[in-house]
């Protein structure tokens, strides 16, 4: 697995995209880097579960577990936040916030393990680095070739736009 910087993943992507080579890719949250792998591949570090496609083994021995424990924001911290999401909405500055925070769990099951326990719609298995799982569909493409983009929490309508355009 190699991390590969926003110009090489997006020219491989490209590449692989013009030459209809199915690929999994993952890109950090500023697309600045990423990973992708051919499809066939990528079962070597990163595992994908979607309602449509995934290849992650069905069968897989999983601990019971036996710790959970959460531990949130404080109230006060989280509260600050929400404030300052409430005062930008009001000035205007965007109409729609996802405001999140982290919540560190204690747990005795491996990343992995959570992976397979997870019952989400789409999660993600970066071997040995993160596991990661939504509910939400965020964006899909149909065998006509339409792609079909969803906002967060199904905010609004769905926008369509045709891949040959």
């Amino acid at each position: 697995m190699k991390i590969l910087t926003a110009d090489q993943l997006f020219g491989l992507m490209n590449e692989w995209g013009k030459q209809t080579k199915p690929f999994v890719f993952l890109i950090d949250a500023f697309a600045s880097k990423g990973i992708v792998e051919e499809k066939d591949q990528s079962g070597n570090h990163i595992l994908y579960k979607t309602h449509l496609h995934s290849n992650a083994p069905n069968v897989v021995h999983l601990s019971k577990l036996n710790m959970w424990d959460i531990h949130p924001v404080s109230f006060h911290s989280y509260y600050g936040g929400f404030n300052r999401v409430i005062t930008h909405i009001q000035r205007g500055d965007s109409f729609l916030l996802n405001y999140t925070q982290p919540t560190r769990v204690e747990t005795n099951l491996t990343l992995e393990e959570l992976f397979y326990t997870s019952q989400a719609r789409y999660k993600v298995h970066l071997k040995g680095v993160f596991t990661c799982f939504s509910p939400e569909t965020f964006v899909t493409i149909s065998n006509e070739g339409i792609i079909a983009s969803y906002p967060m929490k199904g905010t609004a309508g769905v926008a369509t736009h045709s891949a040959e355009q």
